[in-house]
């Protein structure tokens, strides 16, 4: 290489900083970065922004009356709900469910009715949906 060649290569990429890329993020900027992109994604997708309450209501509105299952930190819940408050979801009617069977079957496998309302605490519910 010639040096008039190496001293336009140094000129065009100092020693002391690599090229731009994803190399010069560093994992947590990374992490950080994608989680904001997903969160964008799904407020978008749903319509749910953080300042539009109005928005939130009519969703928890529509949640009420059906019969939903949630997937929390160490059970599983079915039941109708009832309410929807700003850390909690009641269910009327509501069963834990023990083992699932197949997905097709319209009932569950074991699921044992529990004689009054569950209060179910939104910050445990990892999953949900209309299932059986």
């Amino acid at each position: 290489m010639t040096q008039n060649h190496k001293q336009q290569q140094d000129k065009q990429q100092p020693q002391d900083k690599p090229p731009l890329g994803m190399g010069d993020l560093d994992l947590r900027e990374e992490q950080e970065t994608i989680k904001s992109l997903l969160m964008r994604l799904v407020k978008h997708l749903t319509g749910l922004g953080e300042g539009d309450p109005c928005k939130r209501q009519m969703v928890e509105q529509r949640l009420l009356g059906r019969c939903l299952t949630f997937w929390c930190l160490n059970y599983i819940y079915t039941g109708k709900v009832t309410g929807v408050y700003a850390d909690q979801i009641e269910l009327s009617e509501p069963k834990v469910v023990y083992e699932t069977g197949d997905f097709g079957d319209p009932n569950w496998k074991d699921a044992q009715s529990l004689p009054y309302p569950i209060f179910v605490m939104r910050r445990n519910i990892e999953s949900w949906g209309v299932l059986k």
